[in-house]
């Protein structure tokens, strides 16, 4: 015959834990139901395979795929086939090796996990990067433990997510184009606000601008879109875009 199942509550004090024990069964027997349904769970989590509790990246970790990356170096041509760590070794040609002709050189935008299903135990890094000298994006894999490139392969895009140093120097540039900034000002003149003295005491927020239009610089070129507020978290009108490959400032409503 089966226990009539009834939504009675039993307190167990001692936990504060809330144990439904159904009519008929002992209180005894519930906690021991509980305790197999705990084991089960416990032995369950062991025997999942690793990769179902990747490794995760620490700082330290970041910190070494950026340098390793920084220091690889280049394809001639975001259009070249993809090298990996052995044609790397054997010294294949095409390579050169960053400069440092425009003040951002070299930035790393991006740094994942790269987790792989065949050995989910390695740690290795995603590391994106793009060449402002060369105008080139790529993407290495770089493996943690043996200090070493796995493999690079160019990427077709520039507009990956800005980083904080991108974002500062496109700051930078903003602040000096007084045209501009000139600009802002009057158009919170004509809220009837104080107008700003510096930049900095705007909320700014940056973000990679990819235009529509394909004769536009931004097309090619890495550029910041600002979306500015006031104190009183009003948004400008005025939407300045700093061309961060050039080192040149416009504004969002003008086509150059």
């Amino acid at each position: 015959m089966r226990p009539n199942i009834q939504n009675i509550g039993m307190i167990n004090r001692a936990s504060n834990l809330v144990i439904c024990q159904p009519a008929g069964l002992s209180a005894a027997c519930c906690l021991r139901t509980k305790c197999y349904l705990l084991l089960a769970a416990a032995v369950l989590f062991c025997t999942l395979p690793p990769s179902t509790y990747a490794l995760e990246l620490s700082d330290e970790d970041r910190l070494q795929a950026a340098q390793i990356a920084t220091a690889t170096s280049w394809l001639h041509s975001e259009n070249a086939p993809a090298l990996d760590n052995a044609q790397r070794r054997s010294g294949s040609r095409g390579l050169v090796t960053a400069t440092n002709n425009h003040p951002l050189g070299t930035q790393t935008l991006s740094i994942e996990f790269d987790e792989r299903k065949e050995a989910p135990r390695e740690k290795r890094a995603r590391v994106y990067q793009f060449n402002y000298t060369s105008r080139q994006t790529r993407v290495l894999v770089v493996d943690i433990d043996n200090n070493e490139v796995v493999s690079e392969q160019p990427i077709q895009s520039v507009h990956l997510p800005l980083n904080t140093v991108e974002i500062e120097y496109a700051e930078q540039l903003l602040s000096g184009a007084s045209t501009i900034v000139k600009q802002l000002q009057s158009e919170q003149t004509r809220r009837g606000d104080s107008p700003f003295v510096t930049l900095k005491e705007l909320d700014a927020k940056a973000s990679i601008f990819e235009p529509m239009q394909n004769d536009h610089q931004c097309k090619t070129d890495r550029c910041a879109l600002f979306s500015l507020f006031d104190n009183t978290r009003t948004v400008f009108s005025t939407e300045p875009v700093v061309n961060l490959t050039r080192g040149t400032v416009m504004l969002l409503q003008s086509n150059p």
